[in-house]
């Protein structure tokens, strides 16, 4: 006979691995200032490479005139607002994926928490495939 209940944990147990369980198991792989840190490193690469192409198709887009205005124009302190602007458009992205990572990371560290509890359970259903208590005596089921 079917047991409903360990059914039920089951079709809940494969719609979490099928929405996104495994990317949060493999979040929870690392430790929370290793994950936090190497999401840091990649937005540091990748702000660097799009800030460098955005420039470069700015430039690219009036190439004529900022040949012509380059003898006009103070090249020092175009490099230093270039410089400034860089270092606050990578100073806004790195903090927001440093709160946007350390919230991922804590949302998958929880939904992982849940899907162990949820296979343990499981498993407790399997071994008795009644009330989910495994042979403890006075032991309750915990609704999954």
């Amino acid at each position: 006979m079917i047991n409903s209940f360990r059914l039920l944990s089951m079709i809940k147990l494969a719609r979490y691995e099928e929405k996104g369980g495994g990317k949060d198991i493999r979040i929870c792989r690392y430790y929370r200032g290793d994950y936090v840190g190497m999401q840091m490193i990649k937005t540091f690469f990748l702000t660097t490479f799009a800030y460098v192409l955005v420039l470069a198709l700015i430039i690219a887009a009036d190439f004529e005139r900022y040949l012509d205005l380059l003898d006009e124009i103070d090249l020092v302190q175009v490099g230093i607002w270039v410089v400034f602007f860089y270092a606050l458009v990578l100073f806004i992205f790195v903090q927001l994926t440093w709160i946007l990572a350390g919230i991922r990371y804590d949302n998958a560290k929880t939904e992982v928490r849940h899907y162990s509890k949820r296979l343990v359970e499981l498993n407790l259903l399997g071994q008795d495939g009644k009330d989910g208590t495994a042979g403890r005596k006075g032991a309750k089921r915990t609704k999954v």
